[in-house]
């Protein structure tokens, strides 16, 4: 995204629906033929490392290596990494002098054989089109040797118009191909949705390409097509990716996330005119045109013929028999065959599938093993697929879901979320869901009903099918639903998170929280009153309203008997409070119930006086089973809201404590200028987990989890061993000398290679433990696990294998000066405390969700600023998915304030 100001015009009003989807191609990625001689080397220093000898030894590093940290958990990674470098040093090494020599006197000469900038700067000004034709014209009198990697990134093109590159060696190169049509890159315009102000066209420099020959011959780069120079006027320079800069000058941490806006276009609705960007006064209308091409249906069943055992003997099922009892066996190894609530909705369902006159009477008599081990295999042969098999089956899936990702709205380009139909299977649900096992049917078009603008091409449906109603209403934003026959709720069909409805949506939503803010304390003093009523009614909703705005309670919705018991503050009953005995200064309230998603709350809170007397009174007379507030509604409740505030509701509260909370949390930061970064992540993580909390936004430990403390541990452990073996070797230099502390210093080694060894050792066992579980998974399966196919599923591990076995032991070689010890401390010290606070965010962080409340409830503009003040990179918080949602938040400056 662009930092500067754009606006958007309604004569630029972008592509058209058929304009988008009939495309010959992607732009922004060079084609793989261009990346050949690069993947060539590669390949051939692989090759040549490869042949190394497989063995554990010794390898002596320089004093100047500053590789002195402790040895990695994945030491094979390392092995990888390092044997290409040392490959490609020798390979250079050798040619280096001559080829920079010669790179220098044919510099000039790669200039000017450069078509496009060969044309005068004022003929490009005054006639882009005229001075790309006589590029191209020229272009075809010249053979090019090899496209540089610099054009690739800058000329975006569609990947069927790249030229395959001709045979190396041979000074072969690329011919530029014909111009692309105007009136495609007229089109084009429209993409981003952002109309960007005409840049003049400028001569941009080529660079001299680092792969040159061993001749010394330079390579003349590819003329760009028509298509191509007219992008080099309006491309903006390439914001560079973060990475290791020189020392003292770091990049702006910005950076990153102004690129995967870039790189993503999104409508910036945000800077838009009002007045010119509104065609209606209606408020209520959302748009004014819209295309799109409807949803996408889940292929066929196609019966696999495998028969169920039925007391024993075998059963033939029909295809609508067989699909049901497959979706079942999938559930083989899972908690769900154990529920009696699952098993009775399943046969209960099926059981109507079979009919009356079927010979299977009874679900205890089943047997699906059959179904169960095919399904296994079929699992099994999945992961035996290769990459470019894998890789195929993506392009044919991409290729089927392209027309369905794209949508039109008042001429800009959106994208589509959830633009498939629930695929048929049986519902699990949250929690101990009543109708877990039910079996969910197949979404037919005639179930579909399509929103789509007035002038628009209805999308077809499937053949021989048609759609249910197809509607143009221009006051709601989701572009087809249908009614989900478990639950019956309506499932919707919304554009993308980051498009300009959901964005705005999110803006909004927190910009109410704001206006709350202004008027809280006159809300928090009329409960505080009114909890003193002599109405019952008026004091259970002031003790209501007091709940969920102390403890950001959701309000709670009445449930049916057919839904799961979970429940809010309005539905909240006596059994889910405790009045805890103590002393007359603290009135104490313990709550227990699931709330949404059937997440326990389990929280205890200090009370006012008047609240603790008003919940004795109300549960005074009352059955555990009865509710504690009988005479409010979450509609009465949000009724009463809206009285201080239109758009006010007990949401609205949850948003803005949350954000309020952080935001008080974050203000209070202090850092000093040595703070390093990892003490502002855990700073700003401890605040999140704080607003977590407050929001009861759980998760269930991770399987790995102690798995992953352990190995932090342990790395922790030799880098502490590490730093007080240096200081003793400081101390033996400055009072025994270099000989008693290079003794020293070989028995710290010593002992760190045994402990090295002991390691790859150890990892050696499991992985080896791990391969032989897949093969006697493989052969209990029926498949051999020496056949080439299932050696591609096992290559994983043997890989691992191999890379441990060729590992070998970097012995350090003794630092003579006390200044390189110093430094070694200083680094050993730095490591520490980075591995400690990961550790420790691991930690605490364990059964709190901190997703849960930065996507819904926290002000991302409170993050963007802290990072502003601060100078973190936001992409420690916000995932690029994130950075799309809340694009709006980009622009607030450090000072900015909930």
């Amino acid at each position: 995204m662009s930092s500067g100001s754009s606006s958007v015009s309604e004569e630029d009003s972008g592509p058209t629906l058929s304009d988008v989807f009939q495309r010959p191609g992607k732009t922004g990625k060079p084609a793989p033929e261009d990346r050949m001689d690069v993947e060539v080397k590669k390949e051939s220093i692989v090759h040549d490392a490869s042949r190394q000898p497989r063995r554990r030894g010794r390898r002596v590093l320089d004093e100047d290596d500053d590789d002195y940290g402790s040895f990695s958990e994945n030491e094979e990674e390392k092995v990888e990494e390092k044997l290409p470098k040392t490959a490609a040093a020798t390979t250079t090494t050798s040619s280096s002098s001559s080829r920079t020599a010669k790179v220098k006197k044919e510099k000039k000469t790669v200039f000017d054989t450069t078509d496009f900038d060969s044309i005068p700067l004022s003929q490009l000004i005054r006639n882009p089109r005229a001075a790309a034709m006589a590029s191209r014209k020229k272009s075809q009198e010249v053979v090019k040797q090899e496209a540089m990697s610099d054009v690739d990134e800058d000329y975006e093109e569609d990947e069927e118009e790249e030229e395959k590159p001709k045979r190396r060696g041979k000074g072969a190169g690329k011919v530029a191909k014909k111009p692309v049509k105007r009136e495609r890159q007229e089109k084009s315009k429209g993409k981003s949705g952002i109309k960007k102000e005409k840049a003049e066209p400028a001569m941009k420099k080529r660079k001299v390409s680092e792969k040159a020959k061993p001749n010394g011959k330079t390579k003349t780069p590819a003329t760009p097509t028509k298509r191509k120079a007219k992008e080099i006027v309006k491309k903006e320079p390439t914001v560079k990716k973060e990475g290791k800069g020189k020392r003292g000058t770091p990049s702006d941490p910005f950076d990153i996330l102004r690129q995967i806006l870039e790189e993503n276009p999104i409508r910036a609705w945000w800077r838009e005119d009002q007045q010119g960007a509104a065609s209606t006064e209606d408020a209520s209308i959302k748009w004014n045109t819209l295309e799109h091409n409807g949803v996408l249906f889940p292929p066929e069943y196609e019966p696999h013929g495998i028969k169920i055992l039925y007391d024993g003997k075998p059963v033939t099922l029909t295809p609508e028999q067989e699909e049901i009892a497959t979706f079942y066996a999938g559930f083989h190894d899972s908690p769900y065959r154990e529920k009696k609530v699952f098993l009775d909705n399943f046969w209960n369902d099926w059981k109507k599938v079979l009919g009356k006159g079927h010979v299977i009477k009874s679900l205890a008599l089943c047997d699906f093993g059959p179904i169960e081990h095919y399904l296994q295999v079929e699992k099994e042969k999945k992961r035996m697929m290769t990459k470019e098999e894998k890789l195929e089956m993506k392009k044919e899936r991409e290729k089927l879901e392209a027309p369905f990702r794209e949508a039109v709205v008042d001429g800009h380009i959106e994208l589509v979320g959830n633009f498939r139909a629930e695929p048929p299977g049986l519902f699990r649900g949250r929690g101990e869901h009543p109708k877990m096992g039910c079996l969910k049917r197949r979404i037919q078009p005639e179930d579909v009903t399509i929103n789509i603008g007035e002038d628009a091409e209805v999308p077809q449906p499937p053949p021989g099918h048609e759609w249910k109603e197809v509607v143009h209403n221009r006051t709601v934003t989701w572009l087809a639903y249908w009614r989900d026959d478990i639950l019956g709720a309506y499932k919707y069909v919304f554009l993308s998170s980051s498009s300009a409805f959901k964005t705005k949506s999110d803006y909004e939503k927190f910009e109410t929280a704001r206006r709350l803010k202004k008027i809280i304390g006159r809300i928090r003093k009329d409960y505080m009153k009114e909890l003193k009523s002599k109405d019952e009614r008026v004091r259970q909703r002031a003790t209501a309203m007091y709940f969920i705005d102390k403890l950001a309670l959701r309000v709670g919705n009445e449930k049916d008997d057919d839904e799961a018991d979970t429940v809010g503050c309005c539905s909240l009953r006596v059994e889910h409070i405790q009045l805890v005995e103590g002393d007359e200064e603290k009135k104490i309230v313990r709550f227990d119930f699931l709330g949404k998603d059937s997440i326990r709350y389990l929280n205890e809170c200090e009370v006012v006086p008047e609240v603790y007397k008003n919940l004795v009174k109300f549960t005074g007379k009352k059955d555990p089973s009865d509710e504690l507030f009988h005479l409010i509604t979450p509609s009465v409740l949000n009724q009463h809201f809206k009285s201080y505030m239109p758009d006010l509701t007990a949401k609205v509260f949850r948003t803005y404590n949350a954000s309020f909370l952080l935001d008080e949390l974050v203000q209070n930061a202090d850092f000093s200028k040595t703070s390093t970064l990892e003490s502002k992540l855990l700073y700003y993580t401890n605040a999140n987990r704080d607003v977590a909390i407050l929001c009861n936004h759980q998760k269930t430990v991770s399987k790995s989890h102690d798995v992953m403390v352990e190995k932090m541990q342990r790395m922790i452990g030799e880098e502490e061993i590490l730093l007080k073996s240096l200081k003793k070797v400081v101390a033996a230099l400055r009072k025994q000398g270099a000989e008693e502390a290079e003794k020293i210093w070989d028995k710290m080694e010593s002992d760190r290679e045994k402990r090295w060894t002991k390691n790859i050792k150890a990892q050696l066992k499991d992985i080896k433990a791990k391969k032989k579980e897949k093969e006697e998974r493989m052969k209990s399966l029926g498949l051999n696990p020496k056949s080439k196919e299932s050696q591609v599923a096992l290559q994983s591990e043997i890989k691992r294998i191999e890379r441990l076995e060729a590992s070998v032991f970097k012995a350090r070689r003794f630092p003579k000066s006390e200044e390189r010890l110093k430094s070694m401390i200083a680094k050993a010290k730095e490591r520490v405390s980075k591995k400690e606070v990961n550790l420790r965010i691991k930690d605490e962080t364990k059964t709190v969700a901190l997703g849960t409340s930065k996507i819904n409830y926290l002000d991302p503009r409170i993050t963007i600023a802290f990072c502003r003040r601060h100078n973190v990179p936001p992409q420690k918080f916000f995932s690029p998915s994130l950075m799309r949602k809340f694009p709006w938040a980009l622009e607030v400056s450090a000072d900015w304030r909930f």
